[in-house]
């Protein structure tokens, strides 16, 4: 394949007759994909220069992505779980002079309404300002993940950075043109849309992506889908994973055994977890990366020899560790920078291109690299400074800890001094005496964590992330006063709303009762009502059942599941 530009070999793969997407029942070839991006594309030309995509639907995302390549232009990606308010006004603080992929485009003027609000963009929107910087191209896409919550904060990447990222992945992973892909990851991340529509793009491989998003009671969909299409390549996450993993007797699982490859992105795996999902299933490729590298840029191949805990080596980009053990990056595919309150910036490089990431960062005697974690959470104890995410490392170092992570608690005494609390998933055989004697070895004095608290499962958000705040949460009476007796019956409700808030990370306030669902919580989708459940678990001590996770519909549901597995 030597077509530089996505639409170039989009146009080839439609000349094939090759099928781009499978959804459910519904399957589109690229020339479907191809006749609706000119049509995409002869629209805007005539309508600004930038719009915002606001939608769920893969092939009219897919087709816009392709519009904005052969126009030039830029497109913005928003989180489709935006209220229709929330979104209008992403999509005018972002300068967009349009809003597209909602099921209401264009809609009559309705004053006062949200209907009215949307209208604002149909045909011109007045608000934001022009986020391009003097002397450079407008960018290719600027995507706004979920944690851009608040002030509107993108991304922005280059065409050129897109491609040679696209090209990177394919080389390296192996692609082959007509191999399926299955990603159902949300489209408004880099997993979901990069290593989704662009990717199959790219490769002219077939992308499966169910009707329903990752839940329990979608499993069953997602197995028919693969079985029925067949399946080569599955994109996942480590908390996706982590709960494939735990649920029992979901069906979605024995279907990876066998294929190709499982890519999990987002953040590093535990060697636990990789390795039981590789014994399991099929080899897994570990990659490193975050926002601004499109989630790419260290590769942990399963041929390669190295743990699946590593990250690997750098393809496609250069790496390095600085004097304080920060990860420092450059090549063709970083981003440009970022986009705050509509001003551009670029990404801060030094005069020889390297960009210093967030992230601690080793390299071990084979010569692959490990995450050790973010560098900005240090905390001072004893005069001492500590780096939670180094703790947490060496803790998901020792044989038998699944995974970990830190939560600075402040002591109930007066001076509040911090107190070091390592939550962890152990494996069967493991126990936190055996745990405190392994730690023994690689930390010491203020570095040994004060109070360690086992879990059977972790909270995770959904881009993998341990969820530390949920975490402080629900154990921060444990940890300030482990004399407290267990949760009353009469705080039982309350206790199950304060998890749900922070769950659902709802703003202080926010009204919420037991009778509230998805329908009532925006914020509930289904990463979050994982999230949610596992919270619960953690909270009071107890496995969930796959049908219990299932069936529950409400908080009042949630509570039900509590009150059965709480001892008489």
């Amino acid at each position: 394949m030597t077509a530089a530009s996505i639409s170039a070999r989009v146009a080839l793969y439609a000349s094939e007759g090759r099928v781009f997407l499978r959804s459910g029942a519904a399957m589109h070839s690229y020339r479907d994909l191809q006749q609706l991006a000119r049509r995409h594309a002869d629209w805007w030309a005539r309508h600004g220069d930038r719009i915002a995509f606001g939608g769920a639907g893969v092939l009219d995302l897919a087709a816009w992505a392709l519009a904005a390549e052969m126009t030039g232009r830029t497109l913005v990606i928003l989180p489709s779980v935006l209220a229709p308010a929330a979104m209008v006004d992403r999509a005018l603080d972002t300068g967009a002079s349009h809003l597209v992929g909602t099921a209401v485009n264009p809609v009559p003027v309705r004053k006062g309404s949200a209907v009215s609000r949307l209208a604002r963009l149909w045909p011109t929107g007045k608000k934001g300002a022009k986020a391009e910087i003097p002397d450079q191209p407008p960018p290719f896409a600027v995507l706004f993940t979920s944690g851009s919550q608040g002030k509107p904060k993108g991304v922005r990447w280059s065409l050129g950075a897109v491609t040679a990222h696209l090209e990177t992945y394919r080389q390296v992973l192996g692609y082959s043109q007509g191999e399926r892909l299955f990603n159902a990851l949300p489209l408004h991340h880099t997993d979901g849309f990069f290593h989704g529509p662009l990717m199959a793009m790219w490769a002219g491989l077939t992308l499966l992506r169910p009707d329903s998003p990752f839940s329990a009671a979608a499993l069953q969909e997602w197995a028919a889908l693969a079985s029925d299409a067949g399946l080569e390549v599955f994109v996942t996450v480590p908390t996706m994973l982590a709960m494939l993993d735990g649920l029992e007797g979901n069906p979605f699982l024995p279907v990876l055994r066998g294929i190709r490859l499982i890519v999990s992105s987002a953040e590093p795996l535990s060697g636990s977890l990789g390795n039981r999902i590789e014994a399991a299933t099929a080899p897994v490729a570990n990659i490193y990366g975050m926002t601004e590298t499109i989630n790419g840029g260290l590769f942990r191949l399963p041929q390669s020899g190295d743990a699946v805990e590593s990250v690997g080596r750098p393809v496609g980009i250069d790496a390095r560790l600085a004097e304080d053990g920060r990860l420092e990056l450059r090549g063709p595919s970083l981003a440009d920078g970022y986009e705050i309150d509509g001003v551009a910036e670029t990404l801060p490089r030094d005069t020889d291109g390297w960009w210093r990431t967030g992230d601690l960062a080793e390299i071990d005697k084979t010569g692959a690299y490990r995450i050790l974690g973010r560098a900005d959470d240090a905390v001072h104890i004893g005069g001492v400074t500590v780096h939670p995410s180094a703790v947490a490392a060496a803790a998901t170092g020792v044989a038998g800890v699944i995974a970990a992570a830190v939560v600075i608690a402040r002591s109930a005494g007066a001076l509040g001094e911090p107190v070091l609390t390592l939550h962890v998933e152990l494996a069967a055989g493991m126990d936190e005496a055996r745990l405190r004697a392994a730690l023994a070895k690689d930390l010491a004095g203020p570095a040994m964590p004060k109070v360690i608290i086992p879990h059977q499962h972790l909270p995770r958000l959904a881009s993998g992330k341990v969820d530390r705040s949920a975490l402080a949460l629900a154990h921060q009476s444990d940890v300030t006063n482990a004399d407290r007796p267990a949760t009353d019956p009469d705080d039982l409700d309350r206790k199950l709303l304060d998890i749900a808030s922070a769950a659902f990370n709802l703003a202080s306030g926010h009204p919420l009762s037991l009778a509230m669902g998805p329908d009532q919580i925006p914020e509930w989708d289904s990463f979050g009502h994982l999230n949610l459940a596992l919270a619960i678990e953690t909270a009071f001590g107890f496995r969930m059942h796959f049908d219990e996770l299932a069936s529950a519909r409400t908080l009042a549901d949630f509570r039900g599941v509590v009150e059965r597995h709480r001892p008489l």
